[in-house]
C-alpha cells in the first residue's frame, strides 16, 4: 500500500500541445498513460521502459480484475490508438506506446512511449501543464480526465472558452456522434460535471466547474467553462456576464475588427483571452506595423495574442535594434540575413517566426 500511495502523489507534466491534441481513449487506456507519464523524472533525457506491477496498478485504480489476460487486451488496443497533434504548419499522427512486454510469473509488464512523444513529455521548459496523479487516476468517466486536463491549463485564469466544434475535435468525437447539442450535453457534459462536483465536495479534487452555453440565434456554438477552486463557496452564483463586461467585450470586438480581423475571429478571441492581453498586444502590433516589422497585421495580431508577445516586450531605440531590423528586412527580402532561416517560404508567418528568432528574443529583453 505504501508504493500505491507514493505513486498516487506523483506529478504528471504534459505539453499544452499534447493536452489539446485530438484523441479518444477508454478509461483504462487513459489510466495506463497517466500512470506512465507520472513515472517520468524531470532529468530524464530519453524514455525508459516503464514497469507496471499488475496488482499494484489494480489497487491504485480500484480494479477488481488484475490478471494478465485483461491487461493484454487493454494494451493491445492501446497500441492501435492514434493521437493527432497540431502545431503550426505540422500535423503529427502518432501512437501512444511503441511496445508492451509481459513477464509471466513475475506479476508485471513493461511499456514504452513512442520516441516521437519526447518533445511533449520530457524536460519541458515552457507551455506545459502539471497536476497530481491522485486527482485524476480514479475518475470513472473517460471524458472527465480530458476535461480535467483542459481546465487545469487555465486554472490560474479561472475560465476557458471553447468553440463547440473545436471541443468535439479535441475530445475525438466523430461527426456522426452526438449530432445534437442536447445529446452532447446529456451524455458528456452533465455526467462529467456531476463527477467533478461529487469528488470536489469530498475533497478528492482540486477544482470543479460551471458552464454557460454561447449561442448564435438558437444554435449553441461555444461553451464558456468557469473554474471553481477550493475555499470558494460552492453555492456561489457566478456573475457570468454583467452589463459592464458585456460593453467592454463589445468594444474589444470592434477594436479587433479595426485591426482587420473578421467578426467571428474577434468574438472568439474576446471569449478566450483577457482584455489586458488583447489590448497590450493590439498596441504592440500597431507599434511594430508602424516600424515596418509586420507583413500581415491580422495574422501577426492573432499569434501575438495567443502567445502574449507583449508581456515581455520592451522596445528599444538602440543601435542594436536598428541592426536587428535591418537583418530582419534582409530575411524578408529572401537574403536570409545571418540566420539562414528561409522564412520567406511561408510569407504569412515570417514576422511571427522572426519574433521568436534569437535576434528578436534579444531585442525583447533589451
Amino acid at each position: 500500500m505504501k508504493k500505491t500511495q507514493k505513486d498516487n502523489d506523483k506529478l504528471i507534466v504534459k505539453s499544452n500541445e499534447m493536452i489539446e491534441a485530438s484523441y479518444r481513449l477508454t478509461l483504462q487506456e487513459q489510466r495506463i498513460i497517466l500512470y506512465m507519464a507520472a513515472q517520468i523524472q524531470p532529468h530524464d533525457e530519453d524514455f525508459k521502459p516503464i514497469r507496471l506491477n499488475i496488482s499494484k496498478f489494480a489497487e491504485l485504480i480500484e480494479l477488481e480484475d488484475e490478471n494478465y489476460i485483461y491487461m493484454q487486451q487493454v494494451t493491445r488496443k492501446l497500441l492501435e490508438k492514434v493521437m493527432t497533434i497540431r502545431k503550426g504548419r505540422t500535423m503529427l499522427q502518432i501512437g501512444w506506446i511503441s511496445s508492451a512486454e509481459y513477464f509471466y510469473g513475475h506479476g508485471y509488464f513493461e511499456l514504452c512511449f513512442d520516441p516521437k512523444l519526447k518533445p511533449y513529455l520530457l524536460q519541458l521548459k515552457e507551455r506545459f501543464t502539471k497536476y497530481k496523479l491522485q486527482y485524476i487516476i480514479r475518475f470513472r468517466h473517460s471524458y472527465s480526465i480530458r476535461f480535467y486536463e483542459l481546465l487545469t491549463q487555465y486554472y490560474s485564469i479561472g475560465w476557458r472558452y471553447f468553440e463547440l466544434d473545436e471541443l468535439r475535435r479535441i475530445l475525438g468525437i466523430q461527426p456522426d456522434e452526438y449530432k445534437l447539442y442536447a445529446d452532447f450535453k446529456r451524455f458528456i457534459l452533465q455526467p462529467v460535471k456531476a463527477e467533478f462536483n461529487e469528488k470536489y465536495s469530498k475533497g478528492e479534487l482540486d477544482l470543479t466547474f460551471d458552464f454557460k452555453e454561447i449561442k448564435e440565434g438558437r444554435k449553441v456554438v461555444g461553451i464558456t467553462f468557469f473554474i471553481q477552486k477550493p475555499f470558494i463557496n460552492k453555492k456561489i452564483d457566478y456573475p457570468l456576464f454583467d452589463a459592464a463586461k458585456e460593453n467592454n467585450d463589445n468594444n474589444l470586438v470592434e477594436k479587433l475588427i479595426e485591426m482587420k480581423l473578421s467578426r467571428r475571429q474577434a468574438n472568439s478571441i474576446v471569449k478566450k483571452y483577457s482584455s489586458e492581453i488583447i489590448i497590450r498586444n493590439i498596441e504592440l502590433t500597431k507599434k511594430k506595423n508602424v516600424e515596418g516589422e509586420v507583413n500581415n497585421v491580422p495574422a501577426f495580431l492573432i499569434q501575438a495574442i495567443e502567445n502574449d508577445y507583449a508581456k515581455d516586450y520592451k522596445p528599444s531605440n538602440s543601435a542594436e535594434l536598428a541592426t536587428l531590423r535591418a537583418e530582419a528586412n534582409k530575411c524578408w527580402s529572401k537574403n536570409f540575413g545571418n540566420c539562414q532561416a528561409q522564412w520567406s517560404t511561408y510569407k504569412d508567418n515570417r514576422t511571427s517566426a522572426c519574433h521568436f528568432c534569437a535576434k528578436f528574443e534579444k531585442q525583447r529583453s533589451l
